[in-house]
């Protein structure tokens, strides 16, 4: 008979194991919020993308509504959307 033995980590510890391929006791959660989180603050793209402030509560309010084990502050589709033939302003 095989014994398991159940282990709770914290989102930190999920995604460490997980980036050394070791096992974890469920899959991380990591969503891109992105601009989303812009709106859950209530401004648009453009602003919060040019202030470090609406940045950080706009992603400080995704984690909260949304409890990941971590959270990407930005990321950035510019490549591909070049690659697939975007002219970008």
């Amino acid at each position: 008979m095989i014994e398991f033995e159940i282990i709770f980590m914290t989102g930190k510890e999920r995604i460490q194991k997980t980036f050394k391929l070791e096992p974890t006791d469920s899959n991380p959660w990591v969503p891109f919020a992105g601009v989303h989180a812009a709106s859950l603050i209530g401004v648009n793209a453009n602003e919060f993308l040019h202030s470090e402030d609406l940045i950080i509560k706009g992603i400080s309010k995704a984690y909260e509504l949304y409890q990941p084990d971590g959270v990407p502050v930005l990321f950035d589709l510019q490549p591909e959307a070049e690659l697939l033939g975007c002219k970008l302003n």
